[in-house]
This record gives C-alpha cells, structure tokens and sequence, in this order.
C-alpha cells in the first residue's frame, strides 16, 4: 500500500513538501512567531493496510485525521474522506501500528494533529493452469506459456513436469494465453482476471 502523511498546518505558515499538507499543532498563540514554528511528525515505522475482501477494480483513498503524541505514538485516527466499507476500517487499524518521529516545537517534543492518507491499488491477480494433451489428458511438460496481459505485457513461463504452470503479479482485466510445445498444436484462449483472486 502507498502511504503519504498530508501536511496541514493551523495558522503556521509552514511549507511541509509534496506529500505534506497538514499538521494541526496545538501552538499557544501569544507565544512568538519563531516559539511557535513547529516541523511536523515523521514517519518511522510504517503499518501497511489489507486490501479488504470486498475487492473492487480501481484504486480506493482514505483520508484519516491522526492524532500524534509527544512520543509519536497514533493515539486517535478518525475518517476525514471516505473510501467505502471495508477500506476505512482496514486504515483504521493499519493507522494503530504508525509510529512517528513527534512533532517539534522549540526543540521539544508536542502533540499534532495531522493528515494521513492510505492508498488501495487493486491487488495484483494470479494465473494457474495446466497443459494437458487433448487426446489423453497426459501433462505436457516444457510448453511454453506466454500471458499478454490487460496492460499488453508478455508473461512467460514453461510447464513443470506435470504440465502446471503459475504467473503471479498480473493487472486485472482480460488475458491472452499462447500455449505452444514440441509436437502438438499451439493453442490460444482469453480469461478475465479479477484483483486478488486467482483463476485457473
């Protein structure tokens, strides 16, 4: 999963980069300008989310508003955008397992709150099979099996010896599949592959 902290800073004018765009510091405001400029948590130990059961076809964001103690410990994480069930409660507990570098104001340590983003690309899927002679159903070992995929990529892998053959890693969408080996027929087919799921 891509993870990026949003930066998001209440009446500190801080620049954070790309992937930042908010911490809410909780900075007294009849200190000083320069008192009061806080540099925001930074992420130490990362807590990927699951791709929930509920797979779908195109990438899924949530948007959740943490809340960092002085330790960098999440002590709270609420949804601020939604990306649907399933998703919001697998960055929800994802969020628990972060571990930041805390916020700093002054050279000390101070709670913030800030932004934090989970991204869900659809999980990769997976093709099996096995290459069996149409006469006998006998396994055909060494045949070369060669999976253009939704995106036009070539996969190829040659059969075990009992003709099976496994491609890991493949985008969703349809499959084309060129099996050729030493005296038989080439033979092609297409599938459908899900995120996630494995076909045969």
């Amino acid at each position: 999963m891509f993870r990026s902290p949003l930066a998001l800073v209440a009446g500190i004018g801080l620049a954070l980069g790309i992937s930042a765009t908010s911490i809410l510091a909780r900075a007294q405001s009849d200190q000083p300008a320069e008192a009061t400029a806080v540099s925001p948590p930074r992420l130490v130990t990362d807590s990927p989310a699951r791709y929930p059961a509920v797979a779908r076809r195109e990438t899924v964001r949530v948007d959740l508003v943490l809340d960092v103690d002085a330790n960098g410990a999440v002590t709270n994480a609420t949804v601020e955008r939604s990306g649907g069930p399933g998703f919001d409660e697998s960055a929800l507990q994802a969020a628990r397992g972060l571990k930041f570098e805390p916020a700093m104001r002054a050279a000390r340590p101070v709670a913030a709150r800030i932004r934090f983003t989970y991204t869900f690309p659809p999980p990769p899927a997976r093709l099996v099979g096995r290459v069996l002679r149409a006469a006998s159903d006998a396994p055909v070992s060494g045949a070369t099996v060669v999976v253009r995929d939704a995106a036009g990529v070539d996969h190829r892998v040659t059969t075990g010896p009992d003709g099976s053959f496994r491609i890991d890693g493949l985008p969703h969408g349809r499959a084309h599949l060129h099996v050729e080996a030493a005296r038989n027929q080439p033979a092609d087919s297409d599938e459908d592959l899900s995120p996630g799921e494995e076909t045969e």
